[in-house]
This record gives structure tokens, C-alpha cells and sequence, in this order.
């Protein structure tokens, strides 16, 4: 299980599109680090359903998804609805 902690844009929009890097934590190895986006974290969202969350603003956890667009790109679920937490993540 992987948990979004920051993001980077890539300076073309600010919508979940123009995310271009996450930075994530594996709470249960320890493991940390900056990843791209495409293909990298769409690929592993892709092949790990339900293995991707962020927190929001309250501390509740939402269910980080991949959202089949050209190009694809990721999205929060907050109780099955789309929300912007990947959004409201510190910019790093």
C-alpha cells in the first residue's frame, strides 16, 4: 500500500492533468520517493487496484484511481466520489 505525500505539476494546467510527479510513502517497508506520473504510478495503480490512498483535509483516506483519458492520469475517490486530495497535496 502506497500513500501520496506531495506533488509536482508540470506547469501546463493546474487540473489532476497537470500533475506530473507524486511523491509517495510504503508505510509498510518504509520505502519513499518522487515518481513520474506516466507510466510509472499509472502503471502500478493500474496493476495494484485499491493499493493507492491520500489523505484529505480531515485525516480520512481516499482511494487514489486511474482515470482511462489520453493521456491517462490519477484521480482521488473519496467514498467512491471523484475528489481533488492529489490536488490539495503540497507542492514539492
Amino acid at each position: 500500500m502506497i500513500e501520496f505525500t506531495g506533488r509536482r505539476m508540470n506547469g501546463h494546467g493546474s487540473d489532476h492533468q497537470g500533475i506530473a510527479k507524486l511523491q509517495w510513502v510504503n508505510r509498510q517497508s518504509g520505502n519513499s520517493d518522487l515518481s513520474d506520473v506516466r507510466p510509472t504510478l499509472v502503471d502500478f495503480v493500474r496493476k495494484n487496484p485499491g493499493q493507492s490512498r491520500v489523505k484529505d483535509s480531515s485525516g480520512k483516506w481516499a482511494e487514489v484511481r486511474v482515470v482511462e483519458a489520453q493521456p491517462p492520469y490519477l484521480r482521488s475517490y473519496a467514498d467512491g466520489v471523484p475528489a481533488n486530495n492529489l490536488l490539495a497535496l503540497p507542492e514539492i
